[in-house]
């Protein structure tokens, strides 16, 4: 019998007592498989370029290798991470600060809309991490205000959303400022063409590694397509986020307009949701990050720009309310659930049409998704049933309960007791368990939602008279005829009015007479004198004159 492979831990990797404490402290005894192909080569001292889904563990994968090395070095030699966005560079600080808090190692983070002088004051205090993002170091490095800073090893995370995002120029740039005797290392989920020109302009000889499942075909994620009708969506919506009840989720919209009437939507129909977009301010983002992580918020709705970079690993759903651009949106959007091990599920609304611009952009890996159609009013009344039915056969008999049945006896019969408790928890949980019932909208307006247009679709209303239901009509010949306009009786007709003249009855002209015969008009010299008009200034003397 062949001896079994021993399992790999984070004490085979040649890591100081310090760092590997502070993993398992995190709750960390085994790599993944990322981290298990990476942390090697990284110690090593090579170059790398690392192609994994997101949620794979990356962040301790360049982490924890690099603040091994810098842990003798100085504080201007040590590492430079770049993110693309405020809320990862965040994230990344605060992990990276986990991992090197107990071996004294400092990070800070630099990113626009913050103090830049509070940033360079925490750098000159002796930060051993700097996690940033493109715009803030550039205009750090440009305006000289970061000095003689020389990393010895530079990491480009999220490599493919940093160039989505439009920062190519200015991480090139950036490369200007950094010593040529570096460690760099680039993660990305995609490698496109312009990632690969931008790999073979700033990193030496790299190692590519590739682990897993990357972009669409994450094992950890389920792939359902909703097919609807475009009208329809809103309603949809409602009843799909009902159906899949999911514990945290993040909603996907194309714009912030979208995003915004969304969340007013969510928010009057009592769902915890707040909303993430390039129009809300800086402290605000991080107190709607923050409350999502902690739990605060069950729903989190966002643009692609805004939600790149989050980092929240009990994601339980994402839900791609309109469909992404193109196929690297839709792998950064699925890549938001399923992450450090745990399932996830990609849920997709929209049109026949817009799936098959889904097959398009993903080519034969769409074969992947489930499709399924909306629930119906029937399937929502079960599902509504048996998520209720559940949380009263899971809840737990209080003390003195008893008494408060026997009190309850007292006023109700018996057999109206249970009815009575069930309708009143009916309308604290504000369910409508009426299988006939329609899903009524936040506006009020009631819509029933079906897959396709059918005749059952309109009600019960009562069956209108039709075509065959009229009495049977009698033949044409049968008809009685209209009287002739010459009959007595009616009105006369056309034919029976006077003859009006015509211009050949008028009478003659006198004899004699034509046009010339006609009397003139007098002309206006016959007609009145005309006295000359006097001029202005006769006629100023003579008023001067009259006056004296």
């Amino acid at each position: 019998m062949e001896k079994q492979e021993k399992e790999l831990t984070f004490r085979d990797f040649a890591l100081s007592e310090s760092i590997i404490e502070a993993v398992e402290k995190c709750g960390f005894t085994k790599p993944t498989p990322i981290q298990g192909e990476v942390i090697p080569h990284i110690l090593a001292g090579v170059d790398v370029v690392a192609q994994a889904q997101t949620g794979t563990g990356k962040t301790a994968a360049f982490g924890l290798p690099s603040l091994e090395l810098i842990l003798d070095r100085p504080a201007k030699a040590g590492m430079l991470v770049i993110t693309p966005t405020r809320e990862l560079a965040i994230q990344v600080c605060e992990e990276l600060s986990r991992y090197g808090r107990p071996s004294g190692i400092k990070t800070v983070a630099v990113y626009g809309g913050d103090s830049a002088q509070r940033q360079i004051e925490a750098i000159q205090r002796g930060a051993n991490v700097i996690v940033a993002t493109p715009g803030r170091l550039l205009d750090l490095l440009e305006s000289k205000r970061l000095k003689n800073y020389e990393p010895s090893i530079v990491v480009l995370d999220e490599a493919d959303e940093m160039l989505n995002m439009g920062f190519l120029e200015d991480v090139q740039t950036i490369f200007e400022f950094l010593p040529e005797e570096r460690q760099t290392l680039l993660f990305s989920a995609t490698l496109s063409d312009p990632i690969q020109r931008l790999i073979r302009t700033i990193l030496k000889d790299p190692m590519f590694i590739k682990v897993g499942s990357t972009g669409f075909s994450h094992q950890d994620i389920e792939h359902i397509f909703y097919d609807l009708k475009e009208h329809k969506r809103e309603n949809a919506f409602f009843r799909i986020l009902l159906a899949n009840n999911p514990a945290k989720a993040i909603v996907f919209c194309r714009t912030k307009k979208d995003v915004d009437d969304l969340s007013i939507t969510l928010s009057k129909m009592g769902f915890p949701v707040r909303c993430l977009h390039g129009d809300i301010q800086q402290s605000t983002r991080q107190q709607v990050t923050t409350a999502f992580r902690k739990g605060e918020v069950k729903f989190l709705i966002a643009t692609d720009v805004a939600a790149r970079g989050l980092d929240i690993s009990d994601v339980t759903h994402i839900f791609n309310y309109q469909i992404p651009f193109g196929s690297e949106e839709y792998v950064h959007r699925a890549g938001r659930t399923g992450r450090a091990g745990k399932k996830g599920m990609a849920i997709t609304l929209g049109t026949a049409n817009e799936l098959r611009k889904i097959g398009r952009m993903l080519g034969p890996k769409t074969n992947e998704i489930k499709i399924l159609s909306v629930p119906t009013a029937k399937q929502m009344y079960q599902i509504q049933a048996d998520a209720f039915t559940d949380l009263i056969a899971k809840q737990t008999i209080r003390e003195g309960v008893s008494d408060l049945q026997e009190k309850l006896m007292e006023k109700v019969e018996e057999g109206e007791l249970v009815s009575l408790l069930l309708s009143y928890l009916m309308d604290k949980e504000k369910l409508a368990l009426q299988e006939e019932d329609k899903f009524q909208n936040p506006k009020g307006r009631s819509k029933e939602y079906t897959g396709e247009r059918r005749r059952d679709d309109y009600g019960s209303r009562p069956r209108r008279e039709g075509f065959r239901d009229r009495p049977q009509r009698s033949s044409f010949g049968d008809k009685p005829q209209k009287p002739s306009f010459g009959d007595k009786g009616q009105k006369s007709g056309f034919g029976d009015r006077p003859k009006r003249a015509t211009f050949g009855d008028r009478p003659p002209r006198k004899e004699g007479f034509s046009l010339g015969d006609r009397p003139k008009k007098p002309a206006f010299s016959e007609g009145r004198s005309a006295k000359p008009r006097a001029k202005f200034g006769g006629e100023r003397k003579e008023r001067e004159g009259s006056r004296r």
